[in-house]
């Protein structure tokens, strides 16, 4: 801002969310040693956790982050 008493202030806000869902990852298991016997495997993804969250350059990821924390972040 220059300073102008009119001037409103530009915050631009990011979104982001996830979902982990309980059985995403059992379409493999493990078969027996004896009898060759396996799991049920669920046909469904099963229950769901989101999460969400926001973010902006001016008030950050609203947690604060060890400085390890933001080199494995800007890793990937």
């Amino acid at each position: 801002m220059n300073g102008h008493k009119d001037e409103i202030p530009l915050i631009i806000l990011g979104h982001n969310e996830c979902i982990f869902k309980q059985y995403t990852l059992t379409n493999k298991s493990w078969v027996g040693h004896q009898g060759g016997k396996t799991v049920i495997i669920p046909k469904e993804n099963g229950r769901g956790v989101m999460i969400s969250a926001f973010q902006s350059h001016e008030f950050g990821y609203g947690m604060e982050l060890m400085e390890e924390q933001v080199n494995e972040v800007n890793k990937s």
